[in-house]
């Protein structure tokens, strides 16, 4: 059990990075001076593609807690993860000042978790 103490850590870490990211972009998007279509057209393409990495992770999870088998589909999984993960960083550049900070290092830190879920991942076949 102590083990999992980091681990949790880091995934509690990730979820509150992830979820100050939500708010502040909707908040940008809420008291927002330029128009608003705009303004959502480069701040909501970071906010959903940071969502696959968390869906990523409760896919993980229930696969583990149902004890599927299938080798290829964790890997798979951390893929698309990984790929949204990237795609947030990349969107995350055109956005506002205030938002831009939290959705980079949101993303990076996903990206980082799904390489290492990766690397592991192939550590284990």
């Amino acid at each position: 059990m102590i083990a999992a103490v980091p681990v949790l850590l880091v995934l509690l870490i990730l979820w509150v990075l992830t979820l100050l990211t939500w708010i502040e972009g909707l908040r940008a998007i809420r008291a927002a001076t330029e128009p608003k279509a705009e303004l959502r057209g480069r701040i909501l393409p970071p906010m959903l593609l940071l969502t696959a990495p968390i869906l990523m992770l409760f896919g993980l999870f229930f696969l583990r807690l149902g004890h599927v088998g299938s080798p290829a589909l964790p890997g798979r999984m951390v893929i698309i993860g990984a790929t949204s993960a990237l795609a947030a960083l990349i969107t995350s550049f055109r956005a506002p000042r205030g938002f831009r900070g939290l959705a980079i290092s949101a993303s990076i830190a996903w990206f980082g978790l799904a390489l290492t879920a990766l690397f592991a991942l192939r550590g284990l076949r």
